[in-house]
């Protein structure tokens, strides 16, 4: 009976296969392939967290921002009331004092 190569290698195939079992080498990258995957998942829900929060926070300083524009236009609608309310009682002022100050100085003919 002659031993050729391909018998040598069977042998040695099932040798090394043999020894990754031994060795409980598939249990390990299974343990370490779950692990991997704890840890994506354990990552992934830490930033679906964290987007949650974002959203939050822009949502609040959306509302704040609507806030602060809806004050600050009525804030200038209030100053514009004001400015025209003023501008017409200068006006009334101005009027009333070009009367008392043409009746002075109106020429008395004798």
């Amino acid at each position: 009976m002659a031993i050729d190569a391909t018998f040598w290698v069977a042998v040695s195939f099932i040798i090394f296969f043999g020894a990754l079992i031994y060795l409980k080498i598939p249990q390990k990258i299974s343990e370490m392939l779950d692990k991997m995957i704890s840890d994506i998942k354990n990552e992934i829900d830490e930033s679906e967290k964290l987007r949650t929060e974002a959203k939050t926070l822009l949502d609040n300083s959306q509302k704040k921002l609507d806030t602060a524009q809806s004050v600050s236009n009525e804030i200038l609608e209030n100053a514009k009331k004001d400015a025209d309310r003023l501008i017409i009682e200068m006006n009334d002022i101005a009027t009333q004092n070009v009367a008392s100050i043409a009746i002075i100085f109106i020429p008395i003919s004798f």
